[in-house]
């Protein structure tokens, strides 16, 4: 028996070691929605990415096929928020046999990133020309107020005599 404890610890340790590569493998999916679109960022770890690897994107909960594309050679791939949509994305990149990665992207992180429609921005409706006249006659108002009530700045300066 003692004669096989350092043949089964080399066994061990070989066996270990020989699994860390399988690691290296592991497809490392990032997605995220920002101006309306969705965006993928994939990899191996280490800086190596998924390149012209399939994404594949599903409704979360149905699985559905909602959209279909491939990565670039940097492992990145865009596209936009599709319309309609009332649930969570789960976001599927195959990089090959074996190797596979998702990415869950919530519903309220995607509605975030949607575009205001031009009714809700008030900063985009055109401005009437008397409101402009309007606020040019109160900052000249607030600038005769101050002048009115400061007085004149040179009369600490001038010399009384009494």
């Amino acid at each position: 028996m003692k004669r096989f404890m350092p043949l089964a610890f080399i066994a061990l340790v070989f066996f270990l070691v020989s699994a860390a590569p399988a690691l290296a493998h592991k497809v490392v999916v990032f997605a995220y929605a920002e101006q309306g679109q969705i965006f993928v960022e994939s990899g191996f770890g280490s800086k190596r990415p998924c390149k012209q690897s399939r994404v594949v994107v599903f409704r979360a909960d149905a699985g559905d096929l909602v959209h279909e594309g491939q990565t670039n050679d940097q492992g990145k791939y865009q596209f936009d928020i599709p319309s309609g949509l009332d649930q969570a994305l789960r976001v599927r990149v195959e990089a090959g046999p074996g190797h596979a990665g998702e990415w869950l992207l919530a519903l309220d992180h995607i509605s975030s990133a949607l575009p205001a429609s031009p009714q809700e921005n008030p900063l985009d409706a055109p401005t009437e020309p008397w409101r402009i006249g309007l606020g040019i006659f109160i900052i000249f108002a607030l600038c005769f107020c101050y002048r009115w009530f400061k007085g004149n700045p040179m009369d600490k300066y001038r010399v009384t005599h009494e």
